[in-house]
């Protein structure tokens, strides 16, 4: 079966499978991690591998994800790819803020404030815990639809 014909799961709330979805989601969170990477690759390669390897790690999952989308659910997938997200994003900027020298955060223009730094550590939790609350309603809208027809046939 070639990838064009796989059919894929369909999820029981909101979340579905969508190619331009999918591949945007995955590459607009982690495109950051490559521009870092590249701009510091010229004189910190070491340092640059970190943001490099996060971005690959994201950009694999995605498309293991969307290879075997006729396997797993979309919201499943959806999750553990947040779940990966909320590992790689925190680790990889404070990182940076750790190892990183002040020539390294100045030619980033890494902000100073603790405040991003919280902001990066917090954002995607929340977006799941978002994400789960959205699809229970959407679950429970679908169950509540599909019990008012079955009870008027």
């Amino acid at each position: 079966m070639t990838a064009n014909t796989k059919k894929p799961l369909v999820g029981p709330g909101h979340v579905q499978w969508n190619a331009v979805g999918w591949y945007v989601g995955g590459l607009g969170s982690s495109s950051w991690m490559f521009v870092i990477s590249c701009f510091l690759f010229v004189n910190h390669p070491i340092i640059a591998l970190v943001p490099a390897i996060a971005f690959a790690t994201i950009l694999v999952v995605c498309l293991l994800f969307w290879a075997y989308r006729d396997r797993i659910y979309p919201f499943t997938a959806t999750m553990i790819l947040f779940g990966i997200l909320a590992i790689t994003t925190p680790s990889v900027w404070i990182f940076l803020l750790a190892y990183g020298t002040p020539e390294v955060r100045t030619a980033a223009g890494w902000p100073r404030s603790p405040w991003p730094t919280l902001f990066v550590v917090v954002i995607l939790p929340a977006i799941m815990i978002w994400g789960v609350i959205l699809e229970r309603i959407a679950m429970n809208k679908n169950d509540t639809s599909k019990s008012s027809y079955n009870s008027e046939v």
